[in-house]
């Protein structure tokens, strides 16, 4: 049983390579949701993977946060503690880097689904439509 749902922020997927120091190329996949808690008890989401598309690399940073229920802070369920109360809605951000690129030009719009799981391994997916954003180190 699904304990949360995931709403996309369109306007706030976005997606870019960045040429790194040592001439590889990563990918930087940004996107904001809304959870809503449909349990009973608070939950923390702990991990966030692109299923699709499927972009061949090392994953080298992969983080979730949420924003904390009584202020504007951000933070992570396994590092801060940040979890979202039963009934509530919280807006999410989830950052993922990999070290390799899509088969996509940078000014295309990409079509990701995000495998989102909380503590308990109770695992939803959610697509959206990420903006790309060119950027001109990494243009031909």
């Amino acid at each position: 049983m699904v304990n949360f749902r995931l709403t996309t922020t369109t306007q706030h997927c976005l997606w870019s390579v960045a040429k790194q120091g040592d001439g590889s190329l990563v990918t930087q996949i940004v996107a904001h949701f809304s959870v809503k808690n449909q349990s009973l008890e608070p939950i923390g989401l702990m991990q966030a993977h692109v299923i699709k598309p499927k972009i061949r690399g090392k994953i080298i940073h992969n983080t979730i946060i949420v924003r904390e229920q009584q202020g504007r802070m951000y933070g992570s369920a396994e590092v801060s503690g940040c979890r979202i109360a039963p009934g509530a809605l919280s807006p999410a951000q989830i950052l993922i880097l990999i070290r390799g690129v899509p088969r996509l030009r940078e000014d295309q719009d990409m079509s990701v689904v995000f495998e989102i799981s909380d503590e308990d391994g109770r695992k939803q997916r959610v697509k959206a439509i990420c903006q790309g954003i060119q950027n001109s180190d990494t243009s031909t």
